[in-house]
């Protein structure tokens, strides 16, 4: 099951729909079997920079969070594979830096989050190779056409 959770002042301009749907397409892309549950949220800047500081002790806005969880579900037996947080002020700024629309920013980003829980990281060249050439392949096959992927304005 994926849920989502999106803030008051962001809900009209969110596409729960499309959200479910690319994680669901992503997470079929990455795993053979069924991956487990998936808990988003889209915020603000401010809340996700509480949370970057809470959890990885840096005080500012990011993008996008993800937290590996390793928990089963008591209700449904379900593994929970973790949560993405989003911050939709940042990718509002990034869809105008880069003249594509929010919405596709936050497909991209959840994208991203979930490439996190699965265990690419971009700290290092090699790693930050696999990652992008793995983003660009669920881009492809969602018709996701971008110029610029997460970290590479960083």
């Amino acid at each position: 099951m994926i849920s989502i959770i999106v803030r008051k002042p962001y809900l009209k301009q969110v596409d729960k729909h499309q959200l479910i749907s690319t994680a669901e397409l992503t997470l079929n892309y990455l795993y053979q079997e069924k991956p487990g549950d998936l808990a988003i949220l889209i915020c603000s800047n401010e809340e996700i920079s509480k949370l970057n500081f809470t959890y990885r002790n840096i005080n500012q806005a990011t993008d996008v969070l993800s937290f590996e969880s390793y928990e089963v579900n008591p209700d449904s037996g379900s593994y929970h594979l973790g949560d993405i947080v989003i911050s939709y002020d940042f990718a509002l700024e990034h869809s105008l830096c880069f003249s594509h629309e929010v919405g596709l920013e936050l497909l991209v980003l959840l994208i991203h989050g979930i490439l996190h829980l699965c265990g690419f990281d971009h700290s290092e060249e090699g790693e930050k190779q696999k990652m992008w050439t793995k983003q660009y392949e669920i881009h492809n096959l969602l018709n996701i056409s971008i110029d610029q992927l997460p970290g590479e304005h960083e």
